[in-house]
């Protein structure tokens, strides 16, 4: 009996320093985004679009700025007090669900999803450096779907909010995706599609 418990306080040691060690990893990779946010983001653009930043750079830029809860790049980002962001209507809704879905602390005090660590209802703050960054990220992305596939960008893809082609619509990151002739979705918003 005393030896189960040892093995399983051992066990929940280990889990809990690998935890430790992934957060300071996540905190690390957050802080190294934030500062190459800190230049304009047309410049980040320019970098990675002149061929600085390698297709590597650049996938590795898109995982970093997708949201752990929908998979999809952020729409306003969100940050919390341990660095992590989201976007944030995907934050604002898990606020927002019964205590069942939410780890509740006490009064207002949530844990974030990805390290646990605790956070108050009022430190949401909005992570303008990283919006920055995903609106040029989305921009590259038009940029390579035009050179890669050389087609005119005549759909647009409702659920990422921004005009492909129609090979474009075909590539796994637009699979099963709501996507209209732009001169069907002109008309229906009273405006024109912005491009990604």
């Amino acid at each position: 009996m005393e030896n189960e418990k040892e093995h399983t306080l051992q066990r929940l040691r280990d889990r809990e320093a690998n935890l430790g060690q992934q957060s300071r990893e996540l905190q690390s990779r957050i802080l190294e985004l934030e500062e190459r946010c800190q230049g304009s983001a047309k410049k980040v653009l320019q970098d990675v679009a002149g061929g600085v930043a390698s297709a590597t750079t650049s996938k590795k830029m898109q995982e970093e700025a997708t949201c752990s809860i929908c998979l999809h790049l952020m729409a306003k980002p969100m940050s919390i007090n341990c660095g992590h962001s989201y976007c944030r209507a995907c934050r604002l809704r898990l606020l927002g669900l019964g205590s069942s879905s939410r780890s509740q602390l006490g009064t207002g005090t949530f844990s974030c999803p990805q390290c646990r660590a605790p956070f108050q209802r009022g430190s949401l703050r909005p992570n303008q450096q990283l919006g920055s960054l995903i609106a040029a990220l989305r921009e590259l992305e038009q940029e390579l779907s035009r050179q890669e596939h050389g087609e005119r960008l005549h759909l647009f893809c409702k659920d990422e909010g921004q005009l492909i082609c129609w090979r474009c619509e075909h590539d796994p990151r637009h699979k099963g995706h709501a996507t209209a002739l732009v001169e069907d979705t002109a008309p229906a918003t009273g405006k024109s599609p912005r491009k990604r």
